[in-house]
């Protein structure tokens, strides 16, 4: 506590790393870079007494790197995800089709992240991906149309021939009967 009791405090020092400390006006030191910043705080009151404090602090306002690529395969399509987070690295990756509930995708390490499969399938539909770091910055991409391609084209087939219909006979004058004569005038 470095109120300083009832001298209060005559002086608030910082310095990070092996920086020189610098005063502090009030009460509270603020640290904006993304990084890991080693601080070294000492706090003198009226009376002279002196303590110090150090501490490691985190900054992460970044967003991860999200990128997604799918591409067409016999029936639907492959998807190959990358992530990364170089400040606070990789906490979750998800892919979610036409707006569905996020899938988790398993994988390890924060800069670059590894996915555990280096694809995952998807039949068709508009495919995000979404990437959420340690400090709780997440980045979604846009949405990639995928064309459905679920349905196998038909097979086209040639028509089987028809049959032919046999001629049909053509009439015979009947046996009783006597064939006319041609007319003669």
């Amino acid at each position: 506590d470095a109120d300083g009791g009832p001298s209060g405090v005559a002086r608030l020092t910082v310095a990070r790393g092996e920086g020189e400390p610098v005063a502090v006006a009030g009460e509270s030191v603020v640290v904006e870079e993304d990084g890991v910043h080693e601080l070294a705080v000492e706090a003198v009151d009226g009376a002279g007494n002196a303590a110090s404090a150090e501490a490691t602090v985190r900054v992460d306002r970044s967003v991860p790197a999200a990128d997604l690529e799918c591409s067409a395969a016999d029936v639907g399509y492959l998807c190959r995800p990358s992530a990364g987070d170089a400040v606070s690295g990789v906490a979750t990756v998800a892919y979610s089709v036409d707006g569905g509930a996020w899938q988790p995708l398993a994988g390890s390490g924060s800069e670059p992240w590894k996915p555990a499969a280096a694809t995952f399938a998807v039949t068709h539909g508009a495919v995000r991906l979404r990437v959420v770091d340690v400090a709780g910055n997440e980045t979604v991409t846009a949405p990639l149309a995928l064309a459905d391609r679920t349905v196998v084209p038909p097979t086209v087939q040639s028509p089987s021939p028809s049959p032919t219909p046999a001629p049909s006979p053509s009439p015979s004058p009947e046996a009783d009967q006597e064939p006319e004569s041609p007319v003669r005038t």
